[in-house]
């Protein structure tokens, strides 16, 4: 079973993904990074979007990514294979050997566990504003609550070892505060919680190197949370800052719900399965693997508390807790399901032929997508020479009847341009300033 083959998949899959971020097509947001003559400054950029677009530090990545053709996908490769080797930490609690081929191979299930439960693929990986603004900072998130299940469950201070590790990560700590809204106060809240209960348990203090992180995590979520851009995003949504109202919070519950319910069907199944196997085999589960799963589970749930206070609901902010319970789903089935040798052949067979398949489709999906898009460019490019108010005969379609399109594209584009020319979508627009149009349209 663990032999090289392993290596020529996951040549395949990086090649898969290379040509899959290549080729995916220009959407929602991503527009905004139509090529120029001049490209903004970069950090510039960052600087007015902190005051009047988007605050979060994600954004400087997004701008500088999302107008470099060549980087895109080396970053989406990266960032895909960062987050598995994070997810595998979680699991065997050490980084996987490249020259170890049963690593190698673990790390490839693990992958393609992953892509089947999380169900929007391409929106956290492929797209550029999303991949910037959550997977890249739920990197860092993961990485701090591997620390504190080591600290306060396993007993291990990896804080300890060199002091420049500890210099990094309390500068990466301020910068997790910045990257996102939802998450840090549920680090920091987590964080409190731990060190109280050691602090009882113990008659302790617990390592101030570790507690000391949650400093630099508040001061930059402070930076983040008033921002003067986070004032106006507000007024976008018609919500009042700081606001708050019980129908309001409540009804979101039931918005997240029904993005479990359309989107995450497999994962909601497979954590209750897995759930149920833990609890009907509590006895001969260790200590720390139930405590793991259970402060895992703790930290998905507040997550989910503080995201149903945001405006605006999707399946992005749900990524970090659908994380967690993936990871949760993989601890369940390694210490429990897969010692069974036949139920670990039949597993594992299926997530390879899986993986295989999703990303052979992944390739012809976005070829698909960025021909059709590529095509309506064209239309609009030349209209525009002859006319500057182009009617367009169909607006972007970048979905197809191949299997698994829903998991690998955002949008399927069709409403980026409407039959209403006197009124503009935010795409619209971009494209009226970009050709230099009065209107755009379509039949």
């Amino acid at each position: 079973m663990w032999n090289n083959r392993v290596y020529f998949l996951w040549v395949f899959v990086i090649f898969a993904i290379l040509l899959s971020s290549y080729f995916f097509p220009r959407t929602r947001d991503e527009f905004y990074y139509l090529p120029t003559d001049n490209s903004p400054n970069a950090i510039l950029e960052f600087y007015q979007s902190y005051f009047f677009v988007n605050p979060r530090l994600g954004q400087f990545f997004s701008n500088l990514i999302g107008r470099n053709l060549w980087l895109k996908p080396i970053f989406n490769l990266s960032l895909f294979l960062v987050y598995m080797t994070v997810t595998y930490l979680f699991l065997y609690r050490k980084l996987p050997k490249i020259n170890n081929n049963s690593d190698v191979f673990r790390l490839f299930i693990i992958a393609g566990g992953f892509i089947f439960l999380i169900n929007y693929f391409g929106e956290m990986f492929y797209y550029v504003p999303f991949n910037t603004n959550y997977t890249l900072s739920h990197v860092f998130y993961l990485l701090y609550v591997f620390l504190i299940v080591e600290y306060y469950i396993y007993d291990k201070n990896y804080l300890d070892q060199k002091k420049i590790l500890y210099f990094l990560i309390f500068i990466c700590s301020f910068f997790m505060g910045w990257f996102n809204e939802h998450v840090p106060p549920v680090l920091v809240g987590i964080s409190i919680l731990l060190a109280a209960s050691y602090i009882f348990k113990n008659k302790k203090i617990p390592d101030l190197k570790l507690l000391s992180l949650i400093i630099p995590i508040t001061i930059g979520y402070c930076i983040l949370f008033f921002a003067p851009a986070n004032k106006l995003k507000f007024k976008g949504a018609k919500v009042e800052n700081l606001g708050f109202q019980m129908s309001t919070y409540f009804q979101h519950f039931v918005d997240i719900a029904k993005l479990y319910f359309y989107y995450n069907k497999e994962l909601c199944i497979t954590f209750v399965f897995c759930f149920v196997v833990l609890i009907y085999n509590f006895k001969f589960v260790q200590k720390e693997i139930r405590n793991t799963v259970f402060l895992l589970i703790l930290i998905s749930i507040m997550v989910l508390l503080v995201v149903a206070y945001s405006p605006l609901q999707g399946t992005r902010l749900l990524f970090f807790s659908n994380s967690l319970i993936i990871i949760i789903c993989g601890i369940i089935t390694k210490e429990l399901l897969l010692k069974n040798l036949i139920f670990k052949k039949n597993l594992i067979s299926i997530i390879s032929i899986f993986i295989c398949l999703f990303f052979a489709f992944s390739i012809a999906i976005t070829y698909v997508a960025n021909r059709n898009y590529n095509k309506t460019m064209l239309e609009i490019t030349n209209k525009s020479k002859k006319n500057k108010n182009v009617i367009l005969d169909n607006s972007f379609e970048y979905a197809s009847k191949i299997p698994f399109n829903r998991r690998i594209l955002l949008d399927s584009g069709r409403d980026y341009i409407d039959n209403n020319p006197k009124e503009n979508t935010s795409v619209e627009q971009i494209l009226l300033n970009f050709f230099g149009l009065k209107s755009i349209s379509k039949k």
